[in-house]
């Protein structure tokens, strides 16, 4: 996935053109859903819209219909999502804060873990999602503030985007550690291990080698672009190797397709 940069703007999601069900005239009254979903939902149009969905002959049903019929629950639980919502997270192009987010699961927490379960079982991440703000950050001490290189860019993506991701990696790890399907060394993106631990084991082992009279040394390499350059192909070979979901795979797939 090209997370794409877009002009910073202050103003709440306005780029709807469908509401639930697929009219193109906004969200319509909708007297069944509690009260907070309701003001939520005239606020922020854009999370009760069936156009940052795959354009499929469901396009007519109701939003919370599509969902309960592709959200099962084997797929992840309440807990996990909950868990991965408690993490700080900074809003992106559509301004929808993790506090936002989290006011709307004491609201209406069914619907956020069927929109997970669903864009995971169906293998997609909207497209909307895809679409990054993008801040441009002063690297402290460079010289000379006028060459590109003395800036970095950050990009923020959707708080509910980065919930899924966040969901879909928590099933990967979770596999893997189950399966044991992590090189022992690897360190990073794992749950109980940190860079702290790297650093001691490297440590531990060169008093060792000092210890015997060895010479100790180290190896240290920076992949530049990692993300840009993974190849999709071999990542799902990859992956369905380690027998991952095809749900799973098939998200990844979508999520790096621009």
């Amino acid at each position: 996935m090209k997370r794409k940069l877009v002009p910073y703007s202050p103003s709440p999601a306005d780029a709807i053109k469908e509401g639930v069900g697929g009219n193109s005239g906004g969200p319509s009254p909708a007297p069944n859903l509690p009260r907070g979903t309701q003001l939520l939902r005239l606020r922020f149009p854009r999370f009760f819209s069936l156009s940052a969905l795959p354009e499929l002959p469901f396009r007519r049903l109701a939003l919370c219909d599509f969902l309960s019929r592709h959200s099962p629950p084997h797929i992840c639980s309440r807990e996990e999502v909950q868990h991965c919502l408690t993490a700080p997270l900074i809003p992106g192009d559509d301004h929808i804060s993790a506090g936002i987010l989290k006011v709307f699961w004491e609201w209406d927490r069914q619907r956020i873990v069927q929109l997970v379960r669903a864009c995971i079982r169906l293998g997609h991440h909207p497209e909307l999602w895809k679409t990054a703000k993008g801040i441009v950050i002063p690297k402290p001490g460079k010289p000379d503030y006028s060459k590109v290189q003395a800036y970095r860019v950050i990009c923020l993506l959707d708080v509910i985007s980065k919930l899924v991701e966040r969901m879909v990696g928590h099933l990967i790890t979770d596999h893997l550690e189950r399966k044991k399907g992590l090189h022992e060394g690897q360190y990073g993106c794992r749950k109980r291990r940190s860079c702290i631990d790297a650093v001691a084991v490297l440590m531990n082992r060169t008093q060792q080698a000092w210890g015997e009279k060895k010479i100790a040394g180290s190896l240290f390499m920076d992949v530049k672009s990692a993300f840009n350059n993974v190849n999709k192909a071999l990542l799902g070979k990859r992956m369905e190797a380690l027998e991952l979901e095809p749900d799973l795979i098939r998200w990844m797939h979508n999520f790096m397709t621009d």
